[in-house]
């Protein structure tokens, strides 16, 4: 989000389109990489139908996104939920990304300080 401050002059738009959601061990596939495999596989949810989401405001766009993220999230079974709590117990961002509000994300907070424009 600190980088759309410095480019947001050069940005006409900032567009999402989202198939599907890595719902569990973000940002990588596995929460222990072997080369191209590993342990642990990210539970990804299939978005059914897709989304297609934008704005001229990259805050805005960035915070919808981790609103349809955290949306996501509630639909992972309790086992992939249980085994990446398990596995990070001990990474305070992962645990708590469902309990803070979009608004007070501490990589969207710094952004906040302009007005979030419409999502498209």
């Amino acid at each position: 989000m600190e980088i759309s401050d410095t480019v947001r002059e050069k940005l006409r738009i900032t567009l999402f389109v989202a198939t599907n959601a890595q719902a569990t061990f973000g940002p990588n596939r596995y929460a222990l990489e072997i080369g191209k495999s590993g342990i642990a596989k990210a539970h990804v949810v299939n978005l059914t139908p897709g989304r297609v989401f934008g704005s001229t405001d990259p805050v805005a766009a960035e915070s919808f996104a981790l609103a349809l993220l955290k949306d996501t999230i509630k639909s992972v079974p309790f086992l992939p939920k249980l085994f990446q709590c398990l596995l990070l117990f001990s990474n305070r961002n992962v645990l708590e990304l469902e309990k803070i509000p979009v608004k007070d994300n501490p990589y969207i907070r710094p952004c906040n300080d302009h007005k979030i424009g419409q999502i498209a």
